[in-house]
Formats: structure tokens, C-alpha cells, sequence
């Protein structure tokens, strides 16, 4: 019996977190995606890279994390921020190479689906096609960033 109430719970649980980012994806209207390495934004909204960033994300998140309570500092990695058309930020991911980080938990990108991003991301950071770091205060309501001292 109480296996089985502990099996309800921990199904009730991940259906709940699930739900809460189902609805932080549906409201999502624009990423920016911050670099680690030279501190520039590169920002997605509304067009198909977008919708393939998105999609890549949420995907990901419905499977089971690897990693649990991962408590590694995320400064140190390239960031998603997920934002709202009022301009709120919904929710940050880290990003590790092949795997991501939210709220905590780390999950696994396979077939490294981000390098196509990353490498389309560099492209436009050589053409000033970014947006430098500190300017994501004038574009974010309540943006502070942790990693920097802007």
C-alpha cells in the first residue's frame, strides 16, 4: 500500500512540473540566447529558428532528467532566457555542451541538436548581428544578470 501511494505521488508530481512548463513554453515569445564566451545575446522570436529552438527545448524536458539537484554554477555555461510578449521573464535553461539545465535537473540533447544553433549563433556574433549582454536589462522587465557586473 504504501508503494503504491508513493508511486501515485511521484506521478503526480511529474505530471504537475510538466504542466507548469507547458504553460511557460506556450507563453514564451522570444529567447535569448546568452554566450558565455564573448557575452553577447543573440535573440529568437517569432521565426521557424525559433520554433525549432522551442520545440528542441520542450522535448527535451518531457523526458527524465540524468541528473538531479545539480548544483553546478551556471555562469559558466550559455543561457536560454525565456521571455513573454510583456516582456517577463518566464524561466532560464543552462546549456552544457549536450545537455541542459532547469531548475535543477539536467537533461540529455541528443544527436547534439544545439550545434547547428551554436554555430549559427557565431555566424551572427562575426556579422553584429548581437546584441551585447548588458543591453538585455533595456529589453527584459527585472533583468539582473548574476554572471556579470553590468
Amino acid at each position: 500500500m504504501k508503494l503504491l501511494v508513493f508511486l501515485v505521488f511521484v506521478s503526480f508530481n511529474s505530471l504537475a512540473n510538466q504542466l507548469v512548463r507547458d504553460s511557460d513554453f506556450e507563453h514564451s515569445e522570444t529567447i535569448y540566447w546568452i554566450n558565455k564566451d564573448n557575452n553577447n545575446v543573440i535573440i529568437y522570436s517569432q521565426f521557424e529558428a525559433f520554433h525549432m529552438l522551442k520545440g528542441l527545448i520542450s522535448k527535451t524536458l518531457m523526458s527524465e532528467p540524468f541528473g538531479v539537484n545539480v548544483s553546478e554554477d551556471i555562469c559558466h555555461f550559455d543561457r536560454l532566457l525565456f521571455v513573454d510578449e510583456q516582456k517577463n521573464i518566464l524561466f532560464e535553461i543552462a546549456i552544457n555542451d549536450d545537455e541542459i539545465i532547469y531548475k535543477g535537473n539536467a537533461y540529455i540533447l541528443k544527436n547534439k541538436s544545439l550545434e547547428k544553433f551554436k554555430s549559427h549563433n557565431l555566424k551572427r556574433i562575426e556579422n553584429n548581428e548581437s546584441m551585447l549582454g548588458r543591453y538585455i536589462k533595456l529589453n527584459v522587465n527585472d533583468y539582473s544578470d548574476k554572471c556579470t557586473n553590468f
